[in-house]
């Protein structure tokens, strides 16, 4: 498996499959819903009552709100001003380059 670096969301197609299977299920959940409350389509007797259907609304939610939060995070973590770093940190067990602040407190400067 390659590690590919985190970049930029470009289209809604860089989300990850799951998300995308998620996405659709609820997408597709809502649609049935809206057509079975408007009588263009017939489910079956248990499915047509309110609290089936209102069941039926929260999961679709609840399908949809994976993408949401994932294009939210991305979104928020490409923002600079919040002070989130989008440099990846080094592994706890390896040492860092000094920089160039660290070097001038080393001379005494």
């Amino acid at each position: 498996m390659s590690n590919k670096p985190q970049r930029q969301m470009r289209s809604l197609s860089d989300l990850p499959k799951p998300i995308l299977i998620l996405e659709g299920i609820g997408i597709a959940l809502l649609i049935v819903v809206l057509l079975a409350m408007n009588s263009y389509l017939e489910l079956p007797e248990p499915l047509m009552q309110k609290g089936a259907l209102i069941a039926i609304v929260m999961v679709g939610i609840g399908c949809l709100i994976p993408a949401t939060i994932n294009i939210v995070w991305r979104a928020i973590h490409g923002l600079s001003f919040l002070g989130i770093d989008n440099e990846k940190t080094a592994r706890p067990g390896r040492k860092q380059k000094p920089s160039d602040n660290d070097k001038k407190d080393e001379k005494g400067e």
